[in-house]
Parts: C-alpha cells; structure tokens; sequence
C-alpha cells in the first residue's frame, strides 16, 4: 500500500535542514510545514510501474521518497562504478545522455541479475573464505584462508563475520574446485560477473604477472584469447592483470600462455619467458 505524504519546502537547503536535524537523521517533523496539495507542494509517492512498449522492449518507471531514492542513486552508481571499471561495452550509444541512460540501465540489472540470467547466490558485502584443498593445516585438514590477517578463535571469527553467511571458494592446485555462481558466461557477456572475480580471487591475491604485487581488487580480468578475437568470458579464459600489465598485453606483443593449473607462460617480444607454477592465494 503506498504512502502519501505532503510536504512543502523553499529550498533545496531546507529539505537537507530537515534531514539532519532530527533524531539520528530522520526527518524532524517540526522542520516541515504540512500543507494541502498545491502547485508548490511535493508529493511523495513510492510507485512502480512495468510495462511492454510496441518494440518489445520490457520498460520500467519508478518514483521514490527523496531519501529512498537518494539511497538507489548511491547503490546504482557504485554497481555502475564497478561493472564499468574495466572498459564500455560495444552496446553503449555515443550520446552522452543516451549512453548515461544505458550504462544506468546495466547496472541495475546487475544488482537484480548479478550474471545478467539469473538470481544472485553470491551476497554485496559477504566475506570471502578461501579453502585450500591442496594445503593441510597442520591437523590433517585443509588451509581456510578467512580473509584476516591474524589468526582469530572460532568464536570471535563468528563475531567479525557477523549475521552474514561467507562466499565460499574451494581450490587445488591452481583449479578452481568449486565456487557459487556462474562461472562461463561464453559470448553472452564481455564483462567477467562479481561470481567470477570471487572465484579467481580464491586464487590470486595480486596481478598474475610475476613480481607484480599490484593487489587483486585493482585488477582486470584479462582475455588470454582476447574479446575481439572470438575469446569467451569463461573461468579459463580470465586471468588477474593490473593496468600496466593489461597495457603491455594489449600493445606490446606479449605473448600468455595457461597451463591445466593455471601455470603462467609469459613470451616477451625479446624471446625472454616469464613463468610461474600454479598460482596460491597469499604467494609473492
């Protein structure tokens, strides 16, 4: 059931006056003069409406509060901010208004449809532990990598985890075992999902690219066969690069190779080769 508020302000200013003055942020009501609906009065409705237009294209209309929308602003523009970070699509219009519009329009179907098809299993803001199939702890179980620094008890792991329940990625060797979400994305998408960066970081805590130690969340996941060249973003075909590297891939006839375990073979134009073995979350 909607709720229909009115409220009447002069200026922009005394709205945020309002917001800010009452308790822990609320609207303070003795800062809003309630009026009857009128040309200068504002109408708070929240609403939302679906619909079909003649091309078949599925068309969306909302209107919020102020402080909602201010909310969805924030959430879209930082889901925006991070799908976008690496490059634009091809889809993307040259107009500026048009390609602002479309860019907003992937991005909320990203908080919706994280891989684009189908609900999100993987949770904004949930840990990421990292199990290590390949490792023993000492008492014949698997290294679990928590994502802390410090080596913390059980109850007080629980207590820094929080309500929230972890994404979980198990590896081996370099391979990736098991880990939520979808993982191949074929054609479908140029752009790796949040599953797919989740699970590659249960791998790599820095760029791939020996001696680099350019941390993971400030790398793109690179195309070993590239995009334009028919290369497809699944699991196998990404690899963690930052900037730089990314650059010298492109432009300067670096030549990458990936082994079953994802050892890396790296040719520079001089003939030299760069190699690692199997990558493991927490190596130089």
């Amino acid at each position: 059931m909607a709720i229909t508020k009115w409220y009447q302000f002069d200026t922009a200013q005394q709205v945020w006056q309002a917001h800010i003055s009452g308790p822990r942020g609320r609207l303070n009501p003795s800062s809003i003069r309630h009026v009857r609906a009128g040309p200068s009065a504002c109408m708070v409705v929240d609403a939302l409406k679906a619909f079909t237009d003649h091309d078949g294209m599925w068309n969306l209309h909302a209107k919020f509060d102020p402080l909602t929308g201010a909310k969805i602003a924030k959430r879209l523009q930082a889901a925006r901010a991070a799908k976008f970070a690496e490059c634009t699509p091809d889809t993307a219009p040259k107009d500026p208004r048009d390609r602002s519009a479309h860019l907003d329009a992937l991005a909320l179907a990203e908080i919706v449809l994280p891989d684009g098809t189908a609900p999100a299993r993987t949770r904004p803001g949930a840990p990421l532990v990292v199990v290590d199939a390949s490792q023993t702890d000492g008492a014949g179980g698997p290294v679990v990598d928590w994502g802390i620094p410090v080596e913390l008890p059980a109850t007080v792991l629980t207590d820094v985890l929080g309500a929230h329940d972890p994404d979980v990625v198990i590896v081996a060797n370099g391979v990736v075992l098991y880990a939520e979400g979808r993982l191949n994305l074929g054609r479908s998408s140029r752009l790796a999902n949040r599953a797919q960066r989740r699970a590659l970081a249960g791998l790599y805590s820095t760029c791939a690219v020996p001696n680099c130690d350019a941390h993971y969340d400030r790398c793109r996941l690179h195309h070993l066969r590239h995009w334009e060249h028919g290369g497809r973003t699944d699991l196998e075909n990404l690899l963690p690069v930052c900037q730089h590297h990314h650059t010298l891939l492109h432009e300067h006839d670096w030549a990458i190779a990936l082994g079953p375990n994802r050892e890396l073979t790296i040719r520079l134009p001089n003939g030299q080769d760069l190699r690692t073995g199997p990558p493991r979350r927490g190596s130089p």
